[in-house]
């Protein structure tokens, strides 16, 4: 079966969407033949050279094909023209979206014309857009929601949300609170199945020999260094979790953000021990991770958390607040931490707590085993595209 994937990511951001996306991908990819087309914006040549005079930093394309491990995306470099700022001036931005379907069929004709399936990653616009190229191509899709494509959708795009929603094959979220959000909007839920996001456990692994018991704690939060994450709470957290601790601490912040220089200064202002590592590789987290001791989660919204079920499938405890798919990852619902006041202090208290009073490493690996299972995830997935295996490949057996 031929799948085309529309994904909206900026890929030099990398973070928990591009990850999940591309993983999701990349395991279907061992049964079906996959393609890509990432949904991604850059100054046209008049555009880039007016903001270079104006001393701006232009949006520049990107490569026309890149490879993410064994997927070949395409990029498709949609052009933002004197023609395009003039509309978003006007706040046309519906007459936009329609240029970008028109040079989605444009320049993909003879791919899209070829595929099965078209499945979206993120509601919108990219889950609006297989709808479109689905009703021209008479091809069945789906869609896949991550979080901000769903709490964080403009009143004015929500009608266009809603009726490509309503008319998929299925609507995948990554967790129950994502599709109640959804149902909020409107949406009947009628083709609603949830998908949760997993983890690699023979990347993420409790250590053989895990590190011998240190004279320091370490709490850390890995994530992208702004508001939605909760990112601005860290100082605060961290001071009163030194103020309550009585052993001596570390604390490690992974990613980067707008925040970063503000979090930095306020660390170094509260002669606080802060190690900011900048983002890091996939592949290189598991041995940070495996300083820690507690992970902190202070996100204001979060699709799942996906790092939280990485520090389980490490046996490490994680403390986060109660919004979101935060709990649906958690589990333990006395490591979750209400949002509003002395939020920092309790988050303090908890991780405190965690750090010497924890569930047993192997209790937190085996409820990522039980509930997050990458395999279960395709496999339903899988099931929802061979309903139409028989209409759309009759010779296939």
């Amino acid at each position: 079966m031929k799948i085309l994937f529309l994904t909206n990511l900026r890929i030099e951001k990398p973070g928990g969407l591009l990850k999940a996306s591309y993983e999701r991908i990349s395991r279907h990819q061992q049964h079906n033949d996959c393609y890509v087309i990432n949904n991604n914006y850059c100054d046209s040549g008049s555009i880039r050279r007016l903001k270079k005079i104006l001393g701006r930093k232009p949006a520049e394309c990107y490569e026309e094909e890149y490879f993410e491990g064994n997927l070949k995306i395409k990029n498709i470099n949609f052009q933002k023209t004197p023609k395009f700022f003039v509309k978003n001036l006007f706040q046309m931005e519906h007459s936009i979206l329609e240029d970008l379907i028109d040079s989605y069929i444009k320049k993909y004709r003879n791919i899209i014309s070829e595929m099965d399936i078209i499945h979206a990653h993120f509601g919108f616009p990219t889950g609006y857009i297989a709808y479109r190229l689905s009703r021209k191509f008479k091809i069945p899709y789906f869609i896949t929601f991550h979080g901000s494509d769903i709490n964080f959708i403009t009143e004015n795009n929500v009608p266009l949300l809603l009726e490509s929603m309503e008319q998929a094959e299925n609507c995948f979220f990554v967790s129950k609170q994502l599709c109640q959000a959804a149902l909020e909007l409107n949406y009947s839920g009628s083709n609603a199945e949830i998908t949760y996001n997993g983890v690699d456990l023979n990347l993420f692994r409790i250590p053989e020999a895990r590190k011998e018991q240190k004279n320091r704690k370490v709490a850390g939060f890995i994530g992208s260094l702004i508001r939605t994450k909760g990112a601005d709470f860290l100082p605060e957290i961290f001071t009163n979790i030194a103020s309550m601790s009585e052993v001596e601490l570390d604390f490690v912040v992974v990613g980067d953000g707008e925040l970063r220089t503000t979090l930095e200064n306020e660390c170094k202002e509260r002669k606080l021990n802060v190690r900011f590592t900048g983002y890091v590789e996939n592949d290189a987290l598991p041995e940070i991770l495996d300083d820690f001791d507690v992970l902190l989660v202070p996100s204001r919204n979060e699709g799942l958390g996906i790092v939280i079920l990485e520090a389980y499938a490490m046996g490490i405890p994680v403390v986060g607040a109660n919004v979101g798919g935060i709990p649906e990852a958690i589990g333990f619902e006395d490591n979750l931490v209400e949002a509003g006041a002395d939020f920092e202090r309790k988050m303090a208290e908890k991780a405190v707590e965690l750090m010497t009073q924890a569930e047993p490493p192997e209790a937190y690996r085996q409820f990522v085993k039980e509930n997050f299972d990458w395999d279960s995830t395709i496999a339903t997935e899988l099931s929802k595209y061979k309903a139409f295996e028989t209409i759309l490949l009759p010779d296939t057996k």
